[in-house]
C-alpha cells in the first residue's frame, strides 16, 4: 500500500448496525474494553460550572446535560484494530471541546474553530514524529497527512518516543496509530512508501489542498522537490533542525518569488538530483542546513559520519523542543499571527551560557576587571623593524668575522638570483627567509616574524627552507656565471653568507636544474599507476646525497606504503588535535583568490584539489571547539581517511635523512631536497612532502617536554612503528617524508612574494 486513509472504527451504539458490531465486539474475549465515561461525562459538565466545588451539584448539573439512563448508549465507542481495544468517549464535538479545554484563552474558541478546518503534512516521521504527536495534542487543525517510507529501528528509540515491539514498524503508521490513540476525530492520509513523482499532488492537493508543509525528511531530492511544489502552489514550508533548535520558514504563500532555502544555495533550476554523487549532494546539504552557523558538536559529528558513526546525531530532549517550537510557528501560520520567512535559533546552551545567574555574573564582571587592568599595566616594548634589526646584525657580522667583499656584485644580477632562490619550497608556503645585501655581501636571514611554529622545533624547518632557497640561489648564480662562496656565520638568525669569488663570467652553458626552478611544483594530486624506474632513483639519490652528510631512502614495497601511508595519517591527525598546530595550519590556508594574490603565501585551497565533501570537512574543523570535541569523542578518523586519500597507491615513498640532528645539517637537508625534487622535476616527477610526521618526532626527541603526554603517548607509539621502516636514531636529522609519482595533469603553482618583499639593498 502506498497511500490510504488511516482510521479506526467509530461506533454510534444508537446506530442499529453499529450496535450489532458493538455486541460482536464486546463478546469478543481477545478485545480489551476501555470505559470511563463517566468520567468524560463528568468533566464535560464542569466545563459549564468551572466555579463549583459540590460534588453533589456537580452530578445534578449532569443529569442535566446527558440522559444517563443507558451509559452504554451515550457518546461513541471506539475500536482500535492492531491492539483489539475498545474504548469508550464522548461524540465528536463534545470530545473535542473537552479536549481542547485546556487551549481556552492560549487559543481561543474562535481561533480553535478556525484550525479545525486546517490540513498540515509532515514529510519524514524522526523528528516530524514527535511534531506530528504535538500537532494532534494541541489540535491545530483537522487534517494530518504523513508521509515516510522508512521503519523503526532500534537506533530512533533515542529520539522517537515509541516502545520496542515497534521495531520494524513503518514510521508512518506507528505516527498515525498513536495520533489516533489520543483523538480518534482527526482525519488521517499516510504515504507510507513516501513522496515520489507519482504522489506529490495527491500529498498535496487531493480533496483539498494543503494549508502547510512541515519537511523533516533525511531525502535531499525530497527536501527540494517538495519545496518546489509547495512554491508553485503557495503552500509554506517550515521545517525544524534539532541542531541549536533550528526553525526555518519559507512563507511561499505571501513570496510566491522566494528562492528555495532563502538562495543560500542554488537549487532552483536543479534537475536530476537523484543522479547527483554524494561528493556533489554533501556540500548543497550542508549549504541547506547552515552549517556554518551550527554547534561546534553538530560539526565535529558531521567529519565523523561513515567513519565512526553512521549519521549526524540527534537527541530526545531536542526533537521534543522542537516539536514544540515547530508547532507553536505552525499554529501562528495558520492563524496568520506570523507571517514572515527566515530562519530562527532557539539555541538552549546559547541561552544557558549567555544568561548566568546574578551571582555568577558578578564574579565574571569582577574576573573581566582584573584582567582589563593587567593588560592595561603591561609594558610596551619598543618594536625595532625587521630590516633595522637585520641590517644592524649584518653589520656586526661583518666586523666580528673581519668580512669583506673581494669582487663587487652586480644589483640586476643579484634580485634575478634571488627570484629563483625565492621559489623554494617551504613548510605552508611561509617563505621565511628574507635577504640583506651589504657591503656586496649576500646575507640570508631567517624572518623571524613568519618561523618558528610548532613543527618549526629550534627553526629546524626554516633552516630546511633556507637551504632549499640557497641551493636555488646558487644555480641562479652559476646560470649568470657567478660563482659563490657560502660561510655559515653562527649568527642567528643569519644562516648563511654568500660572498662572491670570481668576477661575472658570460657563458653559453645552463646549468642542468636551471630550467626545473620555476617548473617544480607540489603536486597532491592522485598517482597514476606508472612504477619509477630503478635509473630514475639513482638519478634521485645522486643528486640528494651530493650534499654532505645527507641521504635518501626510498620505499617501493606495497607493505611499507601502506604502513607510512598510516603512520602519515596518524600523525596528521596528532598535528589537527594539537590546538597550536591546529591554529598555525587554518592560518595558512588561502581560502579564495584575493586572499592568494594578496599574500602571495601560504596554501591556496586550490592546490589542495579537494573534493567537494573534503572541503567542506576542512571547513568545518576550522574552529578548534570543533575539533576539541571530536578529539574528546576520540574521533578523528575523517581526518585520517582524507590524509589517506592524498597518498595511496603512490609508487615509492622517500624520506632525507641527515647525519646530525641540528640547525645547520637541516640547512644542508634543505639543499638536498631541492637537488631531489628539481631531478625529479626534470624526470617528469611529482612530489608531494608529507611534514607532519618527521618534525612532531624530531620534537619528541629535542624537546620532549614541550609535549602534552596524550601527544607524547602518540608519537612514541608511531616512532616505534616509523623506525623499523625508516631507519634511523634521535641523533638523525629527520628533513623530510614525500611521495613520488607520477601525473597526467600539471598541479597549480604556489604563488611567491616578490624580490623586493624578501630581500634589500643596503
Amino acid at each position: 500500500m502506498e497511500k490510504y486513509k488511516f482510521q479506526v472504527d467509530i461506533l454510534d451504539p444508537n446506530n442499529p448496525i453499529d450496535a450489532d458490531k458493538l455486541v460482536h465486539l464486546k463478546n469478543n474475549s481477545n478485545i480489551q474494553i476501555f470505559d470511563e465515561i463517566e468520567s468524560q461525562l463528568l468533566e464535560y459538565t464542569k466545563l459549564f460550572i468551572p466555579n463549583e466545588k459540590s460534588d453533589k451539584v456537580i452530578e445534578n448539573a449532569k443529569k442535566q446535560y446527558f440522559d444517563t439512563g443507558n451509559k452504554n448508549n451515550i457518546g461513541v465507542w471506539v475500536y482500535y484494530p492492531w491492539n483489539n481495544h475498545l474504548v469508550h468517549l464522548l461524540d465528536e464535538n463534545k470530545f473535542i471541546k473537552l479536549r481542547t479545554a485546556r487551549n481556552m484563552y492560549k487559543i481561543s474558541e474562535e481561533e480553535q474553530i478556525e484550525l479545525k478546518a486546517k490540513k498540515i503534512g509532515v514529510v519524514g516521521l524522526s523528528v516530524g514524529h514527535a511534531i506530528a504527536l504535538t500537532i494532534a495534542q494541541e489540535r491545530i487543525c483537522g487534517e494530518i497527512r504523513l508521509a515516510d517510507f522508512d521503519s523503526i529501528e532500534l537506533s530512533n528509540l533515542n529520539r522517537i518516543r515509541t516502545n520496542v515491539k515497534n521495531i520494524g514498524m513503518n514510521k508512518a503508521i506507528l505516527t498515525a496509530r498513536e495520533i489516533l490513540e489520543i483523538d480518534p476525530f482527526l482525519k488521517l492520509t499516510i504515504f507510507d512508501k513516501g513522496l515520489n513523482t507519482q504522489n506529490y499532488s495527491e500529498f498535496l492537493t487531493e480533496t483539498a489542498q494543503l494549508d502547510l508543509v512541515i519537511e523533516e525528511c533525511d531525502c535531499f531530492e525530497t527536501k527540494i522537490e517538495i519545496r518546489k511544489k509547495c512554491k508553485n502552489l503557495n503552500i509554506p514550508v517550515i521545517m525544524h533542525t534539532t541542531d541549536r533548535e533550528l526553525l526555518d520558514i519559507e512563507r511561499f504563500d505571501l513570496e510566491p518569488d522566494r528562492p528555495l532555502f532563502h538562495g543560500l544555495t542554488n537549487l532552483e533550476n536543479k534537475t536530476n538530483l537523484k543522479n547527483l554523487t554524494n561528493e556533489e549532494k554533501i556540500p548543497l546539504v550542508l549549504d541547506i542546513l547552515g552549517i556554518n552557523d551550527a554547534s561546534d558538536r553538530l560539526k565535529s559529528s558531521m567529519l565523523e559520519i561513515e567513519q565512526s558513526i553512521n549519521s549526524w546525531p540527534q537527541l530526545a530532549s531536542s526533537v521534543s523542543n522542537g516539536a514544540g517550537i515547530a508547532t507553536h510557528v505552525a499554529r501562528r501560520i495558520l492563524l496568520s499571527t506570523h507571517t514572515q520567512s527566515g530562519r530562527y535559533y532557539f539555541d538552549l546552551d546559547e541561552e544557558l551560557d549567555k544568561n548566568q545567574p546574578t551571582s555568577t555574573k558578578t564574579e565574571s564582571n569582577n574576573l573581566n576587571k582584573s584582567q582589563e587592568s593587567i593588560t592595561t599595566n603591561k609594558e610596551l616594548v619598543k618594536d625595532i623593524s625587521a630590516n633595522e634589526y637585520e641590517f644592524s646584525c649584518a653589520k656586526k657580522i661583518i666586523i666580528d668575522k673581519n668580512l669583506s667583499a673581494t669582487v663587487p656584485i652586480i644589483k640586476s644580477k643579484i634580485s634575478e638570483c634571488i627570484d629563483c632562490a625565492n621559489q623554494a619550497p617551504s613548510g605552508g608556503n611561509i617563505q621565511p627567509w628574507k635577504w640583506i645585501i651589504h657591503n656586496d655581501l649576500v646575507f640570508l636571514f631567517i624572518d623571524k616574524s613568519r618561523a618558528g611554529i610548532f613543527l618549526d622545533i629550534n627553526y629546524l624547518a626554516s633552516h630546511l627552507a633556507l637551504g632549499a632557497a640557497a641551493e636555488n640561489f646558487k644555480i641562479a648564480a652559476e646560470k649568470n656565471g657567478m660563482t659563490f662562496e657560502t660561510i655559515y656565520p653562527d649568527s642567528f638568525p643569519c644562516v648563511a653568507i654568500f660572498k662572491q669569488t670570481k668576477k661575472l663570467e658570460l657563458t653559453t652553458t645552463m646549468p642542468d636544474l636551471f630550467n626545473e626552478i620555476f617548473k617544480r611544483k607540489t603536486n597532491r594530486k592522485k598517482a597514476s599507476k606508472q612504477e619509477i624506474k630503478t635509473s630514475t632513483f639513482s638519478k634521485l639519490t645522486t643528486a640528494c646525497e651530493s650534499i654532505e652528510g645527507t641521504k635518501v631512502i626510498f620505499k617501493t614495497d606495497p607493505s611499507d606504503i601502506a604502513e607510512l601511508s598510516d603512520i602519515f595519517a596518524e600523525s596528521e591527525k596528532c598535528r589537527f588535535f594539537h590546538k597550536q598546530c591546529h591554529e598555525e595550519m587554518y592560518n595558512e590556508i588561502r581560502w579564495n583568490k584575493k586572499e592568494v594574490d594578496d599574500s602571495r603565501d601560504g596554501i591556496d585551497i586550490d592546490t589542495l584539489y579537494l573534493s567537494n565533501l573534503d572541503l567542506a570537512g576542512l571547513k568545518l574543523s576550522k574552529s578548534w571547539s570543533v575539533v576539541e570535541l571530536l578529539k574528546k569523542v576520540k574521533g578523528g578518523k575523517g581526518i585520517e581517511s582524507f590524509s589517506l586519500k592524498q597518498i595511496e597507491k603512490s609508487p615509492a615513498i622517500g624520506c632525507i635523512i641527515t647525519d646530525k640532528n641540528d640547525p645547520l645539517s637541516f640547512f644542508h637537508g634543505g639543499q638536498a631536497l631541492e637537488k631531489l625534487w628539481l631531478t625529479a622535476s626534470k624526470e617528469g616527477l611529482s612530489l608531494q612532502p608529507m611534514t607532519s610526521i618527521c618534525y612532531l618526532l624530531t620534537r619528541l626527541y629535542l624537546k620532549p617536554e614541550t609535549l602534552p603526554a596524550w601527544l607524547k603517548k602518540d608519537l612514541l607509539s608511531l616512532k616505534n612503528k616509523f623506525t623499523p621502516i625508516i631507519p634511523h636514531s634521535s641523533d638523525n636529522g629527520l628533513v623530510l617524508l614525500f611521495r613520488l609519482f607520477y601525473s597526467d595533469q600539471e598541479p597549480i603553482a604556489s604563488l611567491k612574494r616578490p624580490v623586493e618583499k624578501v630581500s634589500q639593498f643596503l
